[in-house]
């Protein structure tokens, strides 16, 4: 298993392009996975193309679908704050694992 490329953004004040880039990237992965599509059949360039974003831009950050999504969902998870729900967490992991072959 390769290790996660953790973008500066995470721990910096992020450059507004690298924003920009992130925010446009999780709102196409978010739009897929509320349509209830299998992320299995998601392809990055299909990801790209609905998110207007190159490729090349996407792997400069991540390796794949599965290390954008967990890294979409990390700051948003605060388990000592909030309430999850434990279901629809299991249920996004249970699908990344299985894209991610682990």
């Amino acid at each position: 298993m390769s290790q996660a490329k953790i973008p500066v953004a995470y721990y910096h004040k992020p450059d507004k392009r690298l924003r920009a880039t992130q925010d446009k990237l999780f709102a196409a992965l978010q739009a897929y996975y509320e349509t209830g599509n299998d992320f299995n059949t998601l392809q990055v360039t299909k990801l790209c193309q609905n998110a207007g974003v190159a490729r090349q831009t996407f792997y400069r950050h991540y390796d794949g679908i599965g290390e954008m999504a967990v890294m979409m969902l990390s700051p948003r998870i605060e388990l000592d704050s909030q309430k999850v729900d434990l279901h629809s967490f299991a249920r996004i992991l249970t699908r990344l694992t299985k894209q991610n072959g682990v």
